[in-house]
């Protein structure tokens, strides 16, 4: 993970922030905003250091989709 320097193995997966481009663990890329400037009027997935430089960057919830699935690989 770029943020946390986690090593990625077959239970933590690896996302791309929509703003950087960097990969990092599901914890470092918890949210979400939407990234008109790059053609992206939906909200995607960004990092924790995007979150803080864009103002609409929300956190994902714990019971989303995304979440979800990252929660059942740690079990």
């Amino acid at each position: 993970c770029f943020e946390c320097r986690t090593a990625f193995a077959g239970y933590r997966r690896r996302w791309a922030c929509y703003n950087c481009g960097h990969s990092f663990c599901g914890p470092c890329s918890g949210y979400q905003a939407p990234l008109p400037h790059l053609g992206f009027t939906e909200p995607v997935r960004i990092c924790v250091a995007c979150a803080g430089k864009v103002a609409s960057a929300v956190a994902l919830p714990p019971d989303s989709p995304v979440a979800e699935t990252q929660n059942a690989a740690l079990s």
